[in-house]
Order: C-alpha cells, then sequence, then structure tokens
C-alpha cells in the first residue's frame, strides 16, 4: 500500500472513529490553566477519572508534552514513565499517548544521553528546529506494567523521495 493511500485509510478511520464516538474530544476548564499534567488528580480529580476510563488518551504537541514531563530539564535518557510522574504512577491513571514535534529543550525517553549529546553536537538547535518528532504510548495493566514507551526521533527532513530513518 501506497504511503498515500495509507494516509488516506487513517484519515477516513479516525473521521469514521469520531462519528462512532470512539474518538471523543474533552472540554474542561484544567486544560487551560497553568498547571502541569503532574497536578490533574489533585486538581481536578472529575478530570481525570473520565479520562481513566478511557482505553487510551492522547496528548498531542510540543505544550501538552511539555506538560506531561512537568516542563523539567530531566536528563534525556529519563524513561518516559517516570518523567510524566502521577500521570503514570497514580492509582487509576489513564494510559497515555504522547505525539509532538519536538520544539524545546524538554526531551525524554532517548535510550541514552549519548544520543542527545551526539545530536547536541552534531546538530545546534535540534531541540527547538520542529524537525524532529517524538511519540510515546504508555500503558499500566492491573497485574504487570509494561512498558512500551519509546521515543521515536525522525532523523530525516522528510523530502520527497527520501528515506525517513528513526533512531
Amino acid at each position: 500500500m501506497s504511503v498515500s493511500k495509507h494516509w488516506q485509510l487513517t484519515s477516513f478511520r479516525s473521521q469514521q472513529y469520531e462519528r462512532d464516538g470512539k474518538w471523543v474530544y474533552e472540554q474542561h476548564p484544567f486544560w487551560c490553566t497553568g498547571y502541569t499534567f503532574w497536578e490533574l488528580h489533585s486538581e481536578a480529580p472529575d478530570l481525570f477519572l473520565h479520562l481513566s476510563r478511557s482505553d487510551l488518551v492522547f496528548f498531542k504537541g510540543d505544550l501538552n508534552h511539555r506538560k506531561l514531563t512537568y516542563d523539567c530539564a530531566a536528563p534525556a535518557s529519563t524513561p518516559f514513565d517516570i518523567a510524566i510522574g502521577p500521570m503514570a504512577s497514580a492509582a487509576g491513571a489513564p494510559k497515555v499517548c504522547s505525539l509532538r514535534t519536538i520544539k524545546s529543550d524538554v526531551v525524554v525517553g532517548l535510550e541514552s544521553d549519548e544520543m542527545a549529546e551526539k545530536l547536541d553536537k552534531e546538530e545546534p538547535g535540534w531541540k527547538i528546529s520542529g524537525k524532529y518528532v517524538s511519540l510515546f504510548v504508555l500503558i499500566v495493566c492491573p497485574v504487570v506494567f509494561i512498558r512500551t514507551s519509546k521515543a521515536v526521533v525522525l532523523l530525516s527532513e522528510g523530502r520527497p523521495g527520501e528515506k525517513v530513518r528513526f533512531a
């Protein structure tokens, strides 16, 4: 299947999921506060409970990712589940997916700090260039903790015909 067909199918499915109520966009006053998502369970317990009943909660964008990770300067190798604190560890924490284009210094979940250091040396400003993306999925099961959080860092500029490489 061509990439174009794949994205058309993905678009069609997402629109169908919206119509079927499988994907829901939530409004809540908490989203517009200055609190990080570390405070969600204490500042908006109703929203935290509502999200915890979801199959998966998507947080999209650099600002939401920074709010998930407490906008802190943790080492790049800090595991995502540690970086998001209570959103991973609090009782009833929702399953989380974070998608972002990296546009700030907050980078976690890399396999090693050396990877970030190499990029810092070879491409100063890579964290704010908007050229790189990260994707994390964290699923906590009642009996077993499954860490599926991995950073996916796009290493190409996405030029037509250029193979996309992932770190």
